[in-house]
């Protein structure tokens, strides 16, 4: 069972509208967000990409760790591991789970 129960603070509870208004993307004008993660409380940004583009997101900061799971419907999808994430034209969504390996909360950026 995935420890991710909550959403990020992060657009409208966790979700963002790849390719969309800064206000439906979840994203600020730099196409940027910074949120906190809280230690053994990983949380997870649910990303449409309704345009069907290709996009490259990284998530960092300091201990944070990032993993993506990739859906393509109507039932493919693929895990990654890794901070520098790649939404292909394909993804129709990818959801990303964001965690900690520190002793306290840190501040992530996507």
């Amino acid at each position: 069972m995935c420890p991710a129960i909550d959403h990020c603070d992060f657009g409208y509870a966790g979700v963002g509208h790849l390719g969309q208004s800064v206000k439906k993307s979840g994203l600020n004008s730099r196409g940027k967000r910074q949120f906190n993660v809280e230690v053994r409380e990983p949380c997870f940004i649910q990303l449409f990409n309704m345009k069907h583009d290709r996009y490259e997101i990284s998530v960092t900061g300091n201990k944070i760790q990032a993993y993506s799971l990739h859906v393509t419907f109507p039932n493919q999808t693929t895990f990654r591991r890794k901070n520098e994430i790649v939404v292909s034209s394909t993804n129709d969504s990818v959801y990303v789970f964001v965690g900690t390996t520190g002793k306290q909360k840190s501040q992530a950026e996507i």
